[in-house]
């Protein structure tokens, strides 16, 4: 089985030259293409946009899905409203009602999971973000970086009971908080949630934790060290592949997507 994790950044291509100075080029053209390319069984992806009107209010998990031979996904969104407001411009999604999650009309940030193989049961798991803002550099058009203070969102962690040729497999996702500490804590909470399902398991995603760290905090198999970030000339792995002791990881590798600032990381899953 073929898995792999994409950050896309809410389908934005940094390479693509702005419409308006300093302001970035969501792909919609570029997300299709990428959607087209992907081979794997299974795909995790990070910083999905639904019905924003920074990405054209389009649904970004449904477009992946339609350009893939990936049927069956899920949507988890870790909070309603606009990100780029700030924390004023948006809700947990924890704190959402039911009806207010599928309401159509409103605009939702998130992860989606996605399968080839039929999905038996979707889970998830809400975490908490950091209570303060960070300066994080960010990759410019064309090149270089700039400093941004980012308020921390609450996270997700999006599970699927999967069918598949190996058996039934738990997959899972998150995208984890860029605060240190924090997203230590966040690694942990859905460690110790995932303990509970009795099948064999696989985690992947953005988890903002290099991969010398991740090695301590967790016995479950890591695959081997792959830079991730930025897509150009990457030097750091936020991005991972683990699996639980009944798996194994084979075969790793990268490849430079046409959206988003990070590499795709895709591995093979072995019994």
């Amino acid at each position: 089985m073929q898995v792999a994790t994409w950050n896309i950044l809410h389908g934005i291509n940094l390479q693509a030259p702005p419409i308006q100075p300093g302001k970035a080029v969501v792909d919609l053209e570029g997300l299709v293409s990428a959607a087209k390319s992907i081979a794997a069984d299974v795909l995790a992806v990070q910083e999905v946009d639904q019905h924003q009107p920074r990405s054209n209010h389009v649904d970004q998990a449904q477009i992946i899905s339609q350009h893939s031979d990936l049927p069956n996904y899920k949507f988890a969104a870790t909070l309603i409203g606009d990100p780029d407001k700030g924390k004023k411009g948006w809700i947990d999604a924890r704190n959402s009602s039911t009806q207010d999650l599928e309401n159509p009309e409103y605009s939702k940030y998130g992860v989606a999971l996605f399968s080839k193989y039929p999905v038996l049961q979707w889970y998830q798991l809400h975490l908490r973000g950091g209570r303060f803002g960070f300066f994080l550099p960010f990759p410019k058009e064309g090149g270089g970086f700039r400093l941004m203070k980012i308020d921390d969102e609450p996270r997700v962690v999006l599970a699927a009971k999967i069918q598949t040729p190996l058996g039934n497999i738990l997959v899972a996702t998150t995208h984890l908080s860029f605060q240190p500490f924090r997203n230590i804590t966040q690694f942990r909470e859905t460690k110790k949630w995932l303990g509970q399902f009795q099948e064999p398991k696989v985690l992947l995603g953005d988890f903002n934790l290099p991969h010398w760290l991740i090695k301590i905090l967790t016995a479950w198999r890591l695959g081997k060290k792959l830079p991730t970030f930025p897509d150009i000339n990457p030097r750091v792995q936020f991005d991972h592949i683990l699996c639980t002791r009944q798996l194994s990881i084979a075969n790793e590798s990268t490849t430079k997507m046409a959206v988003g600032d990070h590499l795709l990381l895709q591995a093979d899953i072995r019994q």
